[in-house]
């Protein structure tokens, strides 16, 4: 047996406090992930890897109708996967990574 008592031994291998995740970053983090789990939401987010779209521009290049664009591109800006910018009466989005800051 060790000369350590439970807490020292359990000190010496938890991370320094300030190095875990609080359980709203993980939160946010699943959010995410589970986003980017439905193949049509992970395409229409790799085809902002090139750039900044527009919903029509990337309906045309994704093949889906427009309106699931949309719906799809809501679901990640939810998940602050993709965020948006609105010029006159277009939208236009690119990647955002908010989850993970």
């Amino acid at each position: 047996m060790s000369g350590y008592s439970y807490n020292q031994r359990r000190e010496r291998h938890e991370a320094p406090r300030e190095n875990r995740l609080l359980a709203e970053d993980l939160e946010r983090i699943l959010r995410a992930f589970s986003a980017l789990a439905e193949a049509t939401r992970l395409r229409t987010a790799l085809g902002l890897l090139e750039g900044e779209e527009s919903v029509g521009r990337l309906a045309q290049r994704l093949q889906p109708p427009q309106g699931a664009t949309s719906r799809h591109l809501a679901v990640l800006r939810e998940a602050r996967v993709v965020a948006a910018r609105r010029q006159g009466t277009q939208v236009f989005y690119r990647l955002g990574l908010g989850f993970i800051t």
